[in-house]
């Protein structure tokens, strides 16, 4: 067997690893999160805020402003 298929095999168990923890997480996460709030949370998790300046504008603001600033990370690859 040649050594860089070794490699390869060791790399996609890792990866599957790595995939399946994050999903696992991310159902942590959403069962939990479900558990506290029910079903009366928005599909947009910022509308479910409030109307207040502090909590909702915020933000609302802040989530606007880490899109705007991370778009030029997506257009240069590594």
């Amino acid at each position: 067997m040649c050594v860089s298929w070794r490699v390869f095999t060791r790399f996609l168990g890792m990866y599957t690893r790595v995939v399946g923890g994050i999903a696992v997480v991310y159902a942590g996460y959403s069962a939990l999160a479900y558990a506290t709030f029910g079903p009366s949370v928005e599909v947009i998790v910022t509308l479910s805020l409030g109307d207040g300046l502090f909590p909702a504008t915020v933000v609302q603001t802040l989530y606007v402003a880490v899109v705007l600033l991370s778009f030029p990370l997506q257009l240069l690859p590594v």
